[in-house]
């Protein structure tokens, strides 16, 4: 049974924001390692350097973080697991959207 329950958990969708940054990329190389290849990766990926932290990572798709929300409304999503990685000083008030999703 712990089997089953471990396989549907990896077909869940996880969102990563800030996933081409140092912390981000970690986040998502050790989401890969524990089996998790079904992720949301959420950034800004105009930077060039960025595109190294990603390189051999497995996702599902890259979403701009200026678009995510309307990707989320657009893909009609209802449930959504959301690792945010923001700097410690930032306010509550721009944290709290992410954890309604």
């Amino acid at each position: 049974m712990n089997e089953e329950k471990d396989h549907k958990n990896l077909q869940s969708l996880i969102v990563v924001t800030g996933a081409a940054g140092f912390i981000g990329s970690c986040m998502v190389s050790y989401l890969n390692q524990q089996g998790f290849e079904k992720l949301i990766l959420v950034d800004e990926f105009d930077d060039e350097e960025k595109e190294l932290n990603l390189l051999h990572k497995k996702y599902r798709v890259r979403v701009e973080r200026e678009d995510f929300f309307n990707w989320v409304q657009k893909k009609n999503r209802q449930s959504v697991s959301c690792f945010t990685l923001v700097p410690e000083q930032t306010p509550p008030n721009l944290i709290m959207p992410f954890t309604s999703i």
